[in-house]
């Protein structure tokens, strides 16, 4: 970020009530000098570099002109946000307490796409449902294409049928976004908008103070609720250097020989090339915090226990593996096809071998390549984001099993080879709220496969709350999602779940039309 865009500006404390947040608990803006010296305070702490965290720095620096800091010790979009499909849907989720969320979040995206100014591969999409026959061999008469020989997408060239509409483009209500390039410029803008930081670190503790009751109850909009201690400050640990957010790493390659692994953090001033950054810990003094870091949020939540409080807070979410490949079709008429008749998909097989069956999701983007998932299974969460690795041999049956219907994607490059851990709460629906006793903290994890889908509207409900505005009366009403339905902290088990974007979430999407 240039000079200019790390000044502190004018409209910093717009929005939040200033009597509330005078005292040890008082904090200044950012220095500018935050990569070489981390910095003693921050108006706001995120807690992870994920699309939630994104979204809620960019609404904090838009709408309400505060600078924030983000500390990730991974590297954005690193985890769930940079390896998900960004499949959207406006009406899966009807009758669930997060639809309120899911229907305004989806209306934020076409503006949103708009506003970054970067290709963040944005577009409404028409959607299937399609069965594929892998059967050695199959009824008698059953060509290529559906079972009336009509193809239901033009680049599937393998047998299929029962093909079904799930939405369309032109009714608006089926859509796609890259979700590792939204992430970046969600973060790119909120640095150009307020110098909002990225520093590579992790929160290691925190610190509390008290009275913040009495100081919010003066406060003009204070909520009169207010819990009776306060975060004061978050000791974190890391190098701190700042992140590049360069999206070349999303940038699909003709031939892998040529990508590049860029790093993601910047050099440390004065330090030599390659050279690598010592680790240390900062207390940083901090207004407001927010919790984002998916599934790993829940080792967080014993942290924030204040002193003489019963038990710590729960946000009650656990991690479910699963895996995805990126593919890029050779240069032609295959990749013509998949670009001239974008379509999204969700696949099930007809097998000889049942139990070799994949129900992959299948997502062509914008850029050309062709993004596919599924293949969960029941690993353990590991402790670090950066420690998740695909399982031996997911990457290859996924390939298998959208090249059985597809010549084009059969001869397709693979690109990625990646897995990661959805972030899924007990009960179904994500924790978005308060931290329960804390006057200055709120949490927005466990949105599991719909976790791009929601982001927008989750990160202006927190920017909101930390803005020191009544989130519920200003953008949605989450108080049903309110992580204090989880009461004490557990240890939470790792759920096994099926990856496809409807069963995650528990609803059967309306099947509109037979193709």
């Amino acid at each position: 970020a240039s000079a200019a865009g790390r000044g502190r500006p004018a409209s910093l404390s717009r929005g939040r009530p200033a009597a509330a947040w005078r005292g040890p608990c008082s904090m200044a803006a950012v220095r500018g000098d935050a990569i070489a010296h981390p910095p003693k305070r921050a108006e706001v702490v995120i807690v992870g570099a994920g699309i939630v965290g994104a979204s809620t720095a960019f609404h904090l620096a838009r709408d309400h002109g505060i600078r924030s800091l983000v500390l990730e010790s991974n590297e954005p979009a690193g985890a769930a946000s940079g390896k998900a499909g960004g499949f959207l849907a406006r009406d899966w989720t009807e009758g669930s307490p997060k639809h309120e969320l899911v229907r305004a979040s989806f209306g934020l995206f076409p503006a949103l796409a708009a506003e970054l100014g970067d290709d963040v591969q944005f577009r409404m999409v028409d959607t299937r449902s399609v069965v594929a026959d892998t059967r050695r061999a199959g009824p008698a008469g059953l060509a290529a294409g559906t079972a009336s020989g009509k193809r239901a997408v033009p680049w599937l060239d393998g047998r299929q049928f029962g093909a079904e509409s799930m939405g369309s483009a032109s009714d608006g209500d089926t859509a796609q976004v890259h979700p590792g390039l939204l992430t970046l410029a969600l973060l790119r803008r909120a640095r150009e908008l307020a110098g909002t930081t990225v520093l590579r670190a992790s929160a290691e503790s925190f610190e509390f103070c008290d009275g913040v009751r009495k100081a919010a109850a003066t406060a003009p909009g204070a909520r009169a609720d207010a819990a009776p201690h306060a975060v004061r400050a978050v000791v974190a640990r890391g190098t701190f250097q700042e992140a590049t957010l360069d999206p070349s790493r999303f940038r699909p390659v003709e031939g892998l020989a040529d990508r590049e692994a860029a790093s993601p953090w910047s050099e440390i001033p004065g330090s030599n090339p390659g050279e690598k950054a010592a680790t240390r810990s900062a207390r940083i003094e901090a207004g407001f915090v927010v919790i984002c870091a998916g599934p790993w949020s829940a080792s967080l939540a014993p942290l924030l226990a204040a002193p003489g409080t019963a038990s710590p807070p729960a946000f009650g979410v656990s991690g479910a593996k699963a895996h995805s490949v990126v593919l890029l079709p050779a240069p032609g008429s295959p990749r013509e096809a998949l670009l001239s008749a974008p379509c999204a998909l969700f696949l099930d097989y007809v097998a000889d071998d049942a139990s070799a069956a994949e129900s992959p999701e299948v997502y062509p983007r914008p850029d050309g390549s062709v993004y596919v998932c599924g293949a969960a299974n029941d690993d353990p969460l590991p402790g670090h984001a950066g420690e998740v690795a695909p399982a031996p041999g997911a990457a290859a049956r996924l390939h298998g099993a959208v090249g059985t219907l597809s010549s084009s994607l059969r001869g397709a490059s693979l690109q990625l080879a990646q897995a990661c851990f959805l972030p899924l709460s007990d009960d179904g629906e994500p924790a978005v709220g308060p931290v329960q006793g804390l006057a200055n903290a709120a949490v927005g994890t466990a949105h599991g496969c719909w976790g791009i889908l929601m982001a927008p509207a989750t990160g202006r409900w927190l920017a909101a709350a930390a803005a020191g505005a009544d989130a519920n009366a200003t953008v949605v009403d989450l108080t049903a999602l309110s992580p204090a339905r989880f009461g004490a902290a557990t240890r939470r088990p790792v759920r096994s779940v099926d990856t496809r974007s409807a069963a995650h979430s528990g609803e059967a999407p309306p099947a509109k039309s037979r193709a």
